[in-house]
Formats: C-alpha cells, structure tokens, sequence
C-alpha cells in the first residue's frame, strides 16, 4: 500500500477513469470544467498540480489489532541500550533538608559482654558530632542503658558526666569528654536486653525523674521556677540503640532471650510493627521520629565448635587438667590450677559468645580434653590477628524498625565504626548525601547539579551506587552533603531493563 494518501488530479482521465464512481459523474464534471478553468484563469499565476502517484486497490479485509501495546526490548541489546531516540529521559529533584536542632537518644547495651563495643563507640565518636558541629545545629544528646528491671536505670538519663543536666547539649564545651564518660555503662546490667522498651521509658510520660529535686521527667529545674526537658516538641528525635542481643521488648515483664514476634503480634504488645507505630509517631503530626542501630544485622548461622575449637588452648586446660580432675563446681577446689583454666577459659568464652558452651570430656587415659558447642545466627568481629575479639546475636527486630521508620542499621562486627558513626551523625542532623533515584539509569548518562552549576563526578564529588551489601541502592551518593537547602537536579537517559540483579 502506498505510503501518502492518494491525490486525484483534474487533468488527466485515466486516474479517474479507475473509480466507478467517477465515470457515473462525468457528465457533472463536464458541466463544471468551464467553470474551473475560469476560476483559475482569474487566480492569476496559479497552478494545479497534477497527482504525483496513481490509485492502488488492494485486496484484503480490514482489521484492527487487539493485543496491549507495549515494548519489544529484544534489540536493548545486551548493555541494555537506550533504544535509540525513544528511549526515556527522567530527571528527579531534591531540597536538600534544613534541621536546626535535635534531641538524641542513645540506647547502649550495659550486659556482661559489652566491653568492647562500648570502647568502639566511644573511640570513634567525633566521627558522629562532626556534622552537628559543622551545621552548628542545637542538639541534645543522652544516654541511657538496655536494663529495665534496675529502678535506677530503666528509662533514666545516664549522668555519669556530672552535667548541670543529665544530657550533653551544644553549649558543652567538651562533648566528647562527656558522651565518653555518660557511655561508659559498664557491663552489669541485665543479660535480657530492652532497648526498645528502654527508649519508650526514656520518651514518654509518666517519665522517671533525673533527679529528687525534678518535677517532670528526664528533665531539670531552671532558674526562673520552671524546668528544662531533655525532649523538646519543635525538634526532631533520633534514637540509636548499640546492643549484641536481639530485642526482647515483647513484654515488659519477660525474661526470655529475645522473643516471638508472632506471638507478639497476637498479644498487641511488643512486635516489630508496634515499635515502628510508636517510634514513627512519638513526634506527633509532622514531626520527625527515627530509630538507628548498631546491632547485628547479619542472620547467617555460625558453628561455635568451629569459631573457638582451640580457644581453650589458651589457657592449657588439657595441660592443667591432665590426670585426676577436681570437681570444679566445688569452691573449695576453685584455686586447683584445672579449675581455675577452665573458669578463665569460660568467663572469657561467655564474654565473646554467650551462646557457647564448654564442656569437659572424660577420657580413658590420664589426660582430659574440652569440647566448645552451640550455635548462634548473627555476625562475628575479628582481632588484627585473626581470632575472635566478639560476637553479635541477630537482631532481626531492631534492624526492622530502624528501617521501618527510615533509619539506618549497621552492624555491630564491623570492624571500624568510623563510617557507621560518621553516617550515623549525618542522618541524625537532617542533612541527607544520598539521594534516591525513581528509576535505572543508564550508566555513564548521569547529570548531577547543585543549585543548577554542575557537579562533575569523582572521588572528591559523588558516585552512583547501584547496590549496596548485596541489596539495590540506585542512589547519588554525595562525598561532601549539599548544604541545608540547596537544590540538588539529578537527569539521566533510563535503563529499559530496569535495575537488575545485585552481586
């Protein structure tokens, strides 16, 4: 068929002469011929043009298609190409945010296997107040302990710094000295760890009181006869729990090692989505309520036989218990040198893995040997030579409110906090690096600006991640955040095939 609509001429018959319908009309377009020759006659210079093509009839019903529209990407080709000038071309705006105060909470974990998590967040924790202080934002910062069950901790604000008030705020003029002094916990606290329910305590009324003289609580008397609160209603709230356990918050009467979330969701009390209710709604109507974790965000399953298999070597247990063995559960025996490498050995066993067991193993000659068995799904920290320096039991439910309520979790066996915390610090002080693309886009066609100058990409500027921990990040991940609202522009040619799969 042809490709342009067909144009019948004047001149001419044999075109016309092709259509019935033409010739029964032929004695009509005698009549008119006279007529048209003078009209063109009268336009002056005018011409008429003659038909460029003839008539074609074709055979052949009509039909009309009834599949979906939709399209082939069978010529994508395999770096999935752009197809050609039809491809799809987004751009995504951003504000960045603007925070001028905040009120922090920290969560930290005081059970006996703490130690040197503690130290770890207090060694790297410049890395968090960095971008507090650059912003020169209003904070205030507390502390207070996973142990529910001591009535001078469950829920109180932490004061070991001796403050005016029992939290840091940014008048402090060291903040650093006193977050290290208000963390430092210790590890006597409770081994049923509630963070979550520890927060709740530390967050809403009726509020333990920070001191006697306190008429509110977590708050403190001033000077005009009125008092001063930790939480303020105009700020948003960030909540950070560092714990190794799992969250077992699902009653607060409950001494059970973590704890069922189905069987918290019948209750309706303590599952994951009654903490993200409250957290994400605490602030009220348009307030700003996050949780963050340093936990164990890891579920892989590991074997104690095979993490500490020798561990006890350490401590020549089947040196020192070689021949007869004293009963060790005796205290009378408890300086027998059997006794004593088996209590060192399982003290510090315990401290790097609770869920360990060591177990002596009778044998039939003169000498005795140890077996180390149990399991735990979480994530392991190592030392600079290799050995175990701790352990982190999965904590599923406090990495899911954290997410559910757009915080950040991070695991606890990393072996540097720096970037965590320096992450950490930045969310908490509103200020945001990644920025979240709506779709795929084609590598190499990314167009980054900022207040409409544009930002060439490179290690001193910002990357694209397309995955993250084997999980789709799709995000402009700026070095240095735009500051508080800047405009950032993001425009890029998408990818067809969409994100695909994570490595």
């Amino acid at each position: 068929m042809s490709r342009h609509p067909p144009r019948i001429g004047i001149e001419g018959s044999r075109p016309l002469a092709r259509s019935k319908s033409v010739r029964r009309h032929l004695p009509l377009l005698a009549l008119l011929l006279p007529i048209l020759v003078g009209v063109v006659g009268a336009c002056g210079n005018d011409k008429i043009r003659r038909a460029g093509e003839q008539v074609e009839v074709v055979s052949g019903t009509p039909t009309v298609g009834t599949g979906l529209p939709g399209v082939d990407r069978a010529d994508a080709g395999a770096d999935g190409g752009q197809f050609g000038s039809a491809a799809p071309f987004q751009v995504d705006n951003f504000a960045q945010q603007s925070v001028q105060k905040v009120d922090i909470l920290w969560v930290i974990d005081n059970s006996t296997s703490m130690q040197a998590k503690q130290n770890r967040v207090k060694d790297n924790f410049l890395s968090f107040m960095q971008f507090l202080t650059q912003q020169h934002i209003d904070y205030h910062l507390g502390v207070v302990t996973t142990d529910t069950y001591d009535p001078a901790q469950s829920g109180r604000l932490v004061n070991l710094a001796k403050l005016p008030k029992p939290w840091i705020d940014s008048s402090a003029a060291d903040p650093k000295s006193a977050f290290v002094a208000n963390a430092s916990v210790g590890t006597s606290g409770s081994g049923d760890e509630k963070p979550l329910l520890g927060a709740m305590l530390a967050l809403t009324p009726p509020l333990p009181p920070a001191t006697p003289a306190s008429t509110a609580g977590n708050c403190e008397a001033v000077s005009d006869g009125g008092t001063e609160c930790f939480i303020r209603q105009d700020a948003p709230l960030y909540t950070i729990i560092v714990s190794d356990e799992e969250d077992s918050s699902c009653s607060p009467i409950s001494n059970a090692e973590g704890c069922d979330n189905a069987q918290a969701t019948l209750s309706g009390y303590g599952s994951i989505e009654y903490w993200s209710r409250f957290f994400s709604g605490i602030k009220g109507l348009g307030g700003t309520s996050r949780v963050a974790a340093i936990v164990a965000n890891e579920s892989d399953t590991h074997d104690c036989g095979q993490a500490f298999g020798s561990y006890c070597d350490l401590y020549q247990v089947n040196t020192k218990c070689a021949g007869a063995q004293p009963d060790c559960h005796l205290s009378s025996n408890g300086s027998n040198p059997c006794c004593a490498a088996l209590k060192a050995c399982h003290d510090d066993l315990f401290d790097k893995a609770q869920y360990c067991f060591l177990n002596l193993v009778p044998q039939s000659g003169p000498t005795t040997s140890y077996t180390i068995t149990g399991s735990w799904p979480g994530c392991i920290a190592r030392d600079t030579d290799g050995g175990v320096a701790f352990t982190g039991y999965s904590a599923d439910r406090t990495t899911k409110v954290a997410q559910a309520t757009g915080g950040i979790a991070t695991s606890i066996c990393d072996a540097d906090y720096t970037p965590a915390l320096a992450k950490l610090g930045l969310q908490a002080s509103g200020l945001r690096s990644d920025f979240p693309l709506s779709r795929a886009p084609l590598a190499g066609a990314v167009d980054v600006r900022v207040d409409g100058a544009e930002v060439a990409q490179g290690a001193g500027t910002w990357s694209y991640v397309k995955c993250e921990n084997h999980l789709p990040a799709n995000v402009v991940r700026f070095v240095t955040p735009p500051v508080p609202g800047s405009k950032v522009t993001v425009s890029y040619n998408v990818d067809v095939r969409g994100l695909g799969a994570c490595p």
